[in-house]
């Protein structure tokens, strides 16, 4: 089947018509929400932590990019048959995704899925000052993320010159990390409730954690000199606060959503395997979960523990 075939139930629900390489069914019954990405952590990962936390019944759909022998090109070829049908309902179709079951609409862009979703799920302040500053939030962190991917997606990089470019991405992270720890500062709690705005969870939090993670790791793994909590003690403290959550538990202790997933794709120079956190090597990456439906968890089963 190529990408140009016509989807398989063309008039079924959306939800019911993608075909990712794996899918996370979080409920029994049907979704509310179907959250589309690369079966990696990247831009995925802080949503599908949104989700967990508020016990929404929803699937994951998880996309491979593949590695095909005596071929140069990656394989995209199970998204780009989803992509080929989705781009007739939103031609702005694009990975992450997000389909909502009950209006059967397709919402794609990181930032307006965070606010579509903050909507939904009561995640995006409980005014119109703290809905602002949600979204100040989310633009300030995505910044902080798109130097990230500059590193971890840049040009083939020898050892000596990877080295430097990772020194480079600290030090450009680290100018929207002080501004992240400054605030913090300002703001009464200090950021040791877990929480960025208010006295709840919000979009930006998970957003925010993700990128520290990832920033931490790249510190780690390049064995700077100074840590990330030693330089942002106030940024540890939040973090460190939002992961003991209770809402949070379920995904950070999930195999499947989280702890084998890479940060990155397996081309990039940082984050491609999950274990190490440095480079894949192509033939020789972490096996992924091929062709299955799994049913992780039933949301209802952990409402009572909140």
């Amino acid at each position: 089947m190529s990408c140009t075939d016509p989807p398989l139930y063309p008039n079924k629900p959306l939800e019911y018509r993608i075909q990712p390489d794996f899918l996370i069914k979080l409920t029994t019954n049907s979704p509310r929400f179907v959250l589309g990405y690369w079966s990696i952590r990247g831009m995925g990962a802080p949503l599908r932590m949104m989700l967990c936390a508020a016990r929404v019944p929803h699937w994951v759909a998880l996309y491979h990019v593949k590695a095909t022998p005596g071929v140069i090109l990656w394989d995209k070829e199970s998204w780009h048959k989803d992509k080929a049908w989705m781009e007739q309902a939103n031609p702005f179709a694009n990975l992450p995704y997000l389909i909502d079951t009950k209006t059967q609409t397709i919402i794609c862009q990181t930032n307006a899925i965070f606010s579509y979703l903050g909507k939904e799920l009561n995640m995006i302040g409980s005014n119109k000052m703290e809905t602002a500053k949600c979204e100040e939030l989310l633009c300030e962190i995505y910044d902080l993320r798109n130097v990230m991917v500059d590193f971890a997606y840049g040009n083939d990089q020898t050892s000596a010159t990877k080295n430097y470019a990772a020194i480079e991405c600290l030090q450009r992270g680290a100018v929207y990390l002080s501004k992240l720890e400054t605030y913090l500062q300002q703001q009464q709690s200090a950021g040791t409730a877990g929480y960025l705005v208010g006295n709840a969870l919000t979009a930006p939090d998970f957003h925010l954690y993700e990128m520290y993670c990832q920033f931490d790791s790249l510190s780690k793994y390049y064995s700077m000199d100074e840590s990330l909590d030693e330089m942002f003690p106030l940024l540890k403290a939040h973090v460190q606060a939002f992961q003991s959550l209770k809402e949070n538990q379920m995904y950070l202790n999930s195999p499947e959503l989280y702890q084998n997933l890479p940060f990155n794709n397996p081309y990039a120079h940082f984050g491609a395997d999950p274990k190490t956190n440095g480079g894949y090597e192509r033939g020789k990456g972490v096996s992924k979960q091929e062709g299955k439906i799994l049913l992780v968890y039933d949301i209802k089963d952990y409402l009572l523990d909140l």
